[in-house]
């Protein structure tokens, strides 16, 4: 919920004579006076950037939305025109030469230095900010690879609930299942909380049946609406309240898969059906980390990934020796089988039914980038950033958006306008220029 609604929330309570117990209470709870309209972000991650000449889009006209994509986003056609791609996103905050910064960096926006970084990242303040009614206030998820370093660090993590605190993900899809508890069968009853909340609920409803005699006959309208939004609440406190109809145990068919490709399309599978069932308005996935030594067998490459990311020649060469050119052909299997993840979580999202006759995907906002820019340079210039889906209408799409000499920071600012939030800036001060012209919706 936005300053705007919090003040005029707060005003017309106050004014109608909520107490001081009843006020902060009703404050913190969402408004369920409105049809409530629900989006989604999706933060993904992949490793050890791009070679740049195969990544992005080929131009065919003047528009900004006259393009076909280059290999390695070549999986996402399907939903060209709902993809917008950004050329000259600066992630600023990384600094220069440190690869591992950039992944501490990407979603907090923030200056890192080596170390953790050092406030939340946009998924934690838009969940802060919007205190939404769901089972659970967020959910980050990663596709580990069996190569994968294990510690907690500054190249393994990059979602943070504050300074230097990193939030782990779920990292085994198998267990992952367990968020599902309940939605099959009988649900799990909290019949302790369940008592406590019918106590404080049955005083909230008393206090605001005390107000209609001083409201006008508008007012009661939109104070009968509040109590029956409380209701629908307190069920969902409860959890008694059946879950959407879509909403089930996820499957998923990885007969004849390679471990890792059978992890991430599991994982993929657990996140959109975590969508499906309202569990969380923003969502997270991260494929391996930064500096990912993964070795993608499946593609019949036996090196690790951050090794041969160092390999591809700088400046590009379109004549390059053996040794380079088996890097560039590499790093394009790699990336372009994140790009089918991604296609992946697209589908399954396309495939179940949204509000005003659109899909989840409508619903969402997919914003998917990596670390660094190219691997023998570690730079962060120009890093590489698409968003897929338009946040319920929020969102222009299907444009390549030249936005050079901005840093990142304006797209996160970007997302959290889409998801709500009334911000014009995140991060430092000097990082940031406001929204991204063009890009949010009417």
């Amino acid at each position: 919920m936005n300053r705007r609604l919090l003040l005029d929330r707060r005003k017309f309570l106050a004014s109608a004579g909520a107490t001081a117990l009843t006020l902060p209470f009703l404050e913190v709870l969402p408004s369920y006076a409105q049809t409530e309209d629900k989006r989604y972000l999706i933060l993904v991650f992949w490793p050890n950037g791009v070679v740049r000449e195969r990544w992005g889009v080929t131009s065919t006209g003047p528009g900004p939305s006259d393009f076909t994509f280059k290999p390695y986003l070549a999986p996402l056609t399907p939903y060209k025109d709902k993809v917008n791609v950004f050329d000259g996103l600066d992630n600023e905050g990384a600094g220069g030469g440190s690869h591992e910064a950039g992944m501490a960096s990407l979603w907090t926006g923030a200056k890192v230095t080596g170390d953790l970084a050092p406030s939340e990242s946009i998924d934690q303040y838009i969940t802060r900010q919007a205190r939404f009614a769901t089972r659970y206030p967020s959910l980050e998820f990663q596709a580990r690879s069996p190569e994968d370093y294990n510690e907690k660090s500054v190249k393994t993590r990059m979602i943070y609930s504050g300074a230097r605190a990193p939030l782990d993900p779920r990292d085994d899809a198998d267990l992952a299942m367990n968020l599902f508890a309940g939605v099959t069968g009988t649900p799990m009853v909290d019949t302790r909380g369940i008592a406590m909340r019918a106590k404080l609920f049955s005083h909230l409803d008393a206090e605001l049946g005390a107000l209609n005699p001083r409201l006008c006959s508008e007012d009661r309208i939109h104070l009968d609406a509040l109590r029956t939004g409380f209701g629908t609440l307190r069920a969902r406190l409860d959890d008694t309240a059946p879950p959407p109809a879509q909403c089930q145990m996820p499957t998923t068919d990885v007969a004849g898969l390679n471990p890792y490709p059978a992890q991430t399309k599991k994982m993929i599978d657990v996140l959109a059906m975590s969508i499906a069932c309202d569990f969380a308005r923003v969502l997270s996935l991260q494929f391996s980390h930064a500096v990912s030594p993964m070795v993608a067998s499946w593609l019949d490459i036996r090196e690790g990934f951050h090794d041969i990311s160092h390999k591809q020649p700088f400046p590009f060469d379109t004549n390059p020796g053996s040794d380079a050119l088996t890097a560039i052909e590499n790093l394009t299997k790699i990336n372009v089988f994140f790009a089918d993840q991604v296609a992946y979580l697209c589908q399954r999202l396309s495939a179940f039914p949204g509000q005003n006759g659109g899909t989840l995907l409508d619903q969402c906002v997919i914003c998917w980038s990596t670390d660094i820019d190219h691997g023998q340079l570690h730079d962060h210039n120009n890093t590489p950033f698409v968003t897929i889906g338009s946040a319920g209408g929020r969102l222009q799409t299907g444009r390549v958006f030249e936005v050079a000499g901005r840093k990142h920071n304006d797209l996160l600012v970007s997302l959290a306008n889409a998801m709500g939030m009334a911000t014009q800036s995140f991060g430092p001060v000097d990082l940031n220029q406001g929204p991204i012209p063009g890009l949010l919706g009417a």
